[in-house]
């Protein structure tokens, strides 16, 4: 399926009336940024067991959207962006998937203590307790939920300064 998506990024537009779609399995590493772009009625999408890292702000944000599947890919960070863009209600599933339970992720995790109240209202995160950290080597293995992100935010919040610092060291050598 990349391969196709790589050559006709557009190959699913056509069907503007499908409700579901299973892409399981399919070695998929990227999504294109309009995939979707006509299949308004699309209600439920299966990504599971790819490849996937990310996927892009409002790629799903229609109406009728109700359920994303996620789990089993390669998605260690979820950028804010691309929850806000999800339509109120709708249903994802990240399980299995190899979290950073570091400083990108802390938004992430206290948007799941609040029920993601003020960014996608009724979100439902499915299987959490499914949800594993990967890094750092602390956390491997651990559930997502047991990453208390105020136990890191003080180190967070001097973490530019460390990357310039190490830039700048090892630049002068």
């Amino acid at each position: 399926m990349q391969a196709i998506w790589t050559n006709s990024p557009n190959i699913l537009n056509p069907l503007r009336n499908l409700q579901t779609l299973y892409l399981t399995n399919s070695q998929i590493k990227t999504i294109p940024k309009d995939a979707f772009r006509d299949m308004l009625a699309l209600k439920d999408i299966d990504f599971s067991g790819n490849q996937l890292s990310t996927w892009t702000a409002n790629m799903f944000n229609f109406s009728q959207m109700s359920f994303i599947n996620m789990s089993h890919n390669l998605i260690s960070l979820v950028n804010k962006s691309s929850i806000v863009g999800l339509p109120p209600g709708i249903s994802l599933d990240l399980q299995h998937n190899p979290f950073s339970c570091y400083c990108d992720l802390i938004w992430f995790r206290e948007q799941m203590d609040s029920d993601f109240n003020g960014t996608v209202p009724s979100l439902q995160l499915l299987n959490v307790d499914r949800y594993i950290c990967n890094t750092p080597e602390k956390m491997a293995g651990l559930p997502l939920k047991e990453f208390h992100p105020i136990q890191i935010r003080d180190e967070c919040a001097h973490l530019p300064w460390r990357y310039i610092l190490l830039a700048l060291l090892g630049s002068s050598s």
